[in-house]
This record gives C-alpha cells, structure tokens and sequence, in this order.
C-alpha cells in the first residue's frame, strides 16, 4: 500500500456549507449551531425522542458522524455537567419523510462522539437521543462532521 492509496481509501469529511439544513426537535433556531463552535444546546433535559438532523442539498454515501459536546458549566467549586448523548439512534431518509431502520446505535460517554456505520446513501441524518437523564443533564452539540464514503476518481488506483 502506498499512501496515496490508504488516504483514497478513508471516508472524507464533508465541508458543511449554507446549503445543509440543520434543525432540531429542540431548540430549533440554535441548530445550525451544530456545525461549528457556535454550538447547539436542546435547552431541556436530556429525553427520549429529542433529535437533530442534517438535510443535504444532495444524497451521499455516508458512513460516519463525529461531534463534540462540550461539558456546561462547573465554576466556584462545582464540577462541568457532561452534555454528550446517553444513548441515540441514526437513521437516514432521501426524502425527510421515510425513514430507514437504525443505520447505527449506541451511548455517546465523553467530549467526543463517534459513530461509523456501513455506507447508506442519503441525504438526509437523524440523530435522536434514546436515554433519559437523572440529573437534568442538556445534550450539546458542537463542530458536528459527516463523513462520506471515498469517491474514486478516473485513473486512480483501485481499493484492495
């Protein structure tokens, strides 16, 4: 393997722009916060059936979703409340209305969620939070990434 092939064959990062549409069952206008270091709160407690979603101007073939939720609060004494999902679900749709079975599921436990799945083709994600929270705990997100499956390009090397 050269490096050129290995580096053909990771997913890549997309590069999120004004076209994705970025809402939430909570806290909708703050959305679109997701995508970078503005940040997206749920402003409620962590509960079943929160979500939010990425709808793209076209379908991909996706196979990872990586994000940040940064810890809240923790001054004078007190420590930071984690804001990561306890528990979510992925599920994908070409038309924002029909929905596929689980792509991936699983407990987010720290700063950094990561989730890779096999590639779907989609256009838009759903990620909706599964657990509930004893403590009253906001789920966060921040510089949310979508990873699409690598394009190979005319002339390139076949992957192995």
């Amino acid at each position: 393997w050269t490096l050129g092939e290995l580096e053909a064959s990771l997913p890549r990062p997309m590069i999120p722009d004004r076209t994705w549409k970025v809402t939430a069952s909570h806290n909708s206008s703050a959305a679109p916060g997701a995508l970078d270091y503005t940040r997206w709160t749920s402003d409620a407690p962590q509960q079943p059936g929160m979500w939010i979603q990425i709808a793209l101007p076209a379908p991909v073939m996706l196979t990872e979703i990586q994000f940040d939720s940064p810890p809240i609060g923790g001054g004078r004494g007190t420590q930071p409340t984690p804001t990561f999902p306890r528990a979510y679900r992925v599920e994908v749709s070409t038309d924002g209305t029909s929905w596929s079975a689980p792509v991936a599921e699983g407990q987010g436990s720290g700063r950094t969620t990561a989730i890779a799945f096999a590639p779907v083709r989609t256009s838009v994600v759903r990620i909706t939070q599964t657990a509930t929270v004893e403590n009253g705990a906001m789920w966060a997100i921040e510089r949310l990434r979508l990873y699409q499956v690598p394009v190979s390009s005319p002339g390139s090397s076949p992957v192995r």
